[in-house]
């Protein structure tokens, strides 16, 4: 709760959860970390637009998502909108 971006800790969080729901404990090589900190970002993604489908908020585009839920916008390329 200590990163110095707060708006981005609802990401961070779900990435998180990602690794969890994933199952992934460690990295194996480069490439590897790069597809699992890939398929985190997915989940904490998919996870806030499910947030905004089951609390009726209307996002129209990848930079209303990333300015009203302080995604970075380095996971951009992660965002399947």
């Amino acid at each position: 709760m200590n990163w110095y971006k707060q708006d981005e800790i609802p990401m961070q969080i779900g990435h998180e959860i990602g690794h969890l729901i994933n199952g992934e404990k460690c990295y194996m090589s480069d490439i590897n970390k790069i597809k699992i900190e890939h398929r985190a970002d997915m989940f904490a993604i998919d996870l806030i637009k499910q947030y905004c489908i089951e609390n009726d908020i209307e996002i129209n585009s990848k930079i209303e998502l990333i300015q009203n839920f302080g995604i970075p916008e380095s996971k951009i390329y992660s965002m399947g909108m």
